[in-house]
This record gives structure tokens, sequence and C-alpha cells, in this order.
């Protein structure tokens, strides 16, 4: 088995596979030789993965309207309380979600910090577009919740919760 000789940086043979020459046989061994082809050689893998994280996203998002419906409508707990409550639940338990799906590993407390920040992000963003921007609301949540949405995804990536990521 023999290996390609690096070429100088910035000599588009450095763009080469450097892998050795068993890797024609066995295509398992050839590693990506750039970000675009590791992004092309995974591409089923983010897409089974983002599969799972819109399932779990849908599922809470019709979970998420029962509970407001019955805090706040059928028990009469308030607006504030009947939110903090349906939003706590629903936080805890998408975590458990993305795990029991095969989505996510076992790390509550990055999932909390990201989650966490993307909350906050998502009303700073809010009130730049209603307020500052006035740009109407109804099309300001739905570019910041859809955006925010995917920012989630790669922000789980990011710091290694998707599991096998």
């Amino acid at each position: 088995m023999k290996q390609t000789e690096p070429a100088e940086p910035g000599d588009p043979a450095t763009f080469e596979n450097p892998v050795p020459d068993a890797s024609r046989e066995n295509p398992q061994l050839v590693r990506p030789r750039g970000p675009w082809d590791a992004l092309r050689a995974n591409k089923l893998k983010y897409g089974k993965d983002f599969t799972k994280y819109l399932f779990v996203g849908i599922l809470y998002t019709f979970i998420n309207i029962f509970l407001m419906w019955l805090f706040i409508d059928v028990l009469r707990t308030g607006t504030v309380l009947g939110s903090v409550l349906a939003v706590s639940i629903i936080f805890i338990t998408k975590y458990f979600a993305y795990i029991w799906v095969g989505f996510m590993v076992k790390g509550f407390l990055k999932y909390s910090l990201i989650t966490g920040l993307m909350s906050i992000v998502n009303v700073a963003l809010m009130w730049l577009f209603v307020d500052i921007l006035k740009i109407p609301t109804v099309l300001s949540s739905t570019i910041i919740v859809y955006s925010m949405f995917i920012v989630r995804f790669v922000s789980f990536y990011a710091v290694g919760l998707v599991r096998n990521g």
C-alpha cells in the first residue's frame, strides 16, 4: 500500500486523495478531501438526522398548542403560568424525545445552553424585526422561527450533540 506524495500548499494536486491504493477496492476507506466532500459523503446521514429532528419538531408543535390550550383555556391557570408550564414541559420532554428517536446523545447541559440561547436570540430578533424594522409580525415570526429551526439543528451538530454527528 503506497500513499501519494503531498503536494506543495496551494498546488491543485493537494486535492488528490492521499488514501492508500486499497481504497479503490474498498470505497469505505476513502476519506473526504475537503469540507464539501465531507458534506456530500454524509448527505444521507444529514438527511436522516434532519428527518428525526423535523419529526420531533412537528410533533412538539402540536403538543405545545395542546398544552397551551389545556393550561390556559381548560384549567384556567392564566396566560403567564400556563405558558411557563407548557414551555417547561416541552423543554424537558423534547430533550428525551430527541434521544428516543436516535437524533441526540445525552448532554442536557449543552442542550439547555443551545435551546436557551436560541430562545433569547428569537426574542431579540422579533424585537428587531417588528419594533425596529417595522416588518409585520406574521412575516417576521415565520422567517425567524424557520431560520432558528435550522440554526438550532446546525448548533446541535457543532457541539457534538447529534448521535454520530
